[in-house]
């Protein structure tokens, strides 16, 4: 398994969702994230889609991210009722590794009490998946 060396702690990898394969780090300023408003939390996210040791992450299409690679965030409260906020990021094409930065606004309907919740895509190949559970907003 591939690891994250610098990711905001404390994360956790998808393996409760069934999903195992940690393939990218994710930072975020702040964090907590900011209240639902109109103020943006910064995310930096990079990954490659070959693992430390060389080998492919899976991807059928080559050692290098397609025009279909995204990242997808996701922001979970009140699993019950379904809270929910999505975004998408496609990842730039070509490379074999990548860096970008987004601002997002946290939704109006996230609770406190929320995931974020970060997978990679190529075309139908999960790459992997990372997790961030937490209990407040920044004051």
């Amino acid at each position: 398994m591939f690891s994250i060396v610098k990711a905001n702690v404390p994360w956790q990898n998808c393996s409760i969702e069934g999903s195992s394969v940690i393939a990218f780090d994710v930072q975020f300023s702040p964090d907590p994230i900011t209240k639902p408003g109109k103020d943006v939390t910064t995310f930096t996210v990079s990954g490659s889609i070959i693992r430390s040791n060389g080998t492919s992450q899976g991807s059928s299409h080559g050692d290098v991210f397609s025009k279909y690679a995204a990242v997808y965030v996701d922001y979970v409260s009140n699993f019950e009722n379904g809270n929910k906020a999505s975004f998408r990021f496609p990842v730039p094409t070509g490379n074999k590794d990548f860096s970008m930065q987004f601002h997002i606004a946290t939704p109006f309907s996230i609770l406190p009490n929320h995931i974020l919740k970060f997978n990679l895509w190529d075309t139908f190949e999960h790459i992997g998946c990372v997790r961030f559970v937490r209990n407040a907003f920044q004051n």
